[in-house]
């Protein structure tokens, strides 16, 4: 998972040979977090603090599935679209 405060636009071909074409990397790498699955699926969170000042702030995540073969070694790279999160209560 891709946690940014702004984004970009990079091929994943560019990053890595197993990069899957017409996949990009729109969230700038501001924190990574590794999620593990084994049935496709995973839960995510962010704890924030509770500080008025980030009321606003827009935050950007993205998923960035790594598909392993047998060896252990990276098959595929895709990615989901990037998700715009704006901070605070509605």
């Amino acid at each position: 998972m891709v946690w940014a405060l702004s984004t970009m636009a990079m091929p994943l071909a560019a990053l890595h040979p197993q990069g899957a074409p017409g996949c990009s990397l729109f969230a700038s790498q501001c924190a990574l977090e590794l999620c593990w699955t084994g049935s496709g699926a995973f839960t995510t969170s962010l704890t924030l603090p509770n500080d008025p000042a980030l009321a606003g702030q827009v935050l950007w995540q993205q998923a960035v599935p790594f598909e392993l073969d047998v060896a252990g070694h990276i098959a595929a790279l895709t990615s989901t679209n990037a998700l715009k999160l704006t901070i605070g209560a509605f």
